[in-house]
């Protein structure tokens, strides 16, 4: 449909076995690792990750009824950076190696940020009052909304 060819067979052998018992999630992770895109430090982190996901879905009202109990933020931080992390690789050693092009000649690789990262962290901004001024991205979005792009 896109003109992308997915060899459903090379994938099951290059991605799918290096874990088979786990999730396509799990496997994908397993492969980035492979591709030296995360280490198992990052592998580390998506297990925090997902156990703390898991405690809250599955057990709620733990939460709500232990004080002592909260959501843990930086876990959701940690969740960005690592697929901030992926994205960036993906972008540099997938999209830049297809279409050299997409990246100027005197841009920094390290100052690329996905729109789906940049998204996250704007709304994670908003939502815990983190901007830089109160207002400061809703003034930015009026002002651009003002004019014709």
């Amino acid at each position: 449909e896109n003109g992308l060819i997915i060899d459903i067979a090379q994938y099951e052998k290059e991605v799918l076995s290096l874990s088979p018992k786990k999730s396509k999630l799990y496997t994908s992770l397993l492969w980035f690792q492979k591709m030296e895109a995360i280490d198992a430090k990052d592998m580390k982190i998506f297990e925090e990750i997902k156990r703390h996901r898991n405690e809250v879905a599955h057990e709620p009202m733990s939460f709500l009824a232990n004080a002592e109990k909260d959501f843990d933020m930086s876990k959701f931080n940690d969740l960005v950076e690592l697929l901030s992390k992926i994205e960036k690789w993906w972008f540099l050693y997938f999209e830049v190696a297809i279409n050299p092009q997409i990246l100027p000649d005197n841009a920094d690789s390290d100052d690329v940020i996905s729109g789906p990262i940049w998204s996250l962290k704007l709304m994670l901004d908003i939502a815990l009052g983190n901007e830089p001024e109160t207002g400061f991205y809703y003034d930015v979005f009026k002002s651009r909304k003002t004019k014709n792009y």
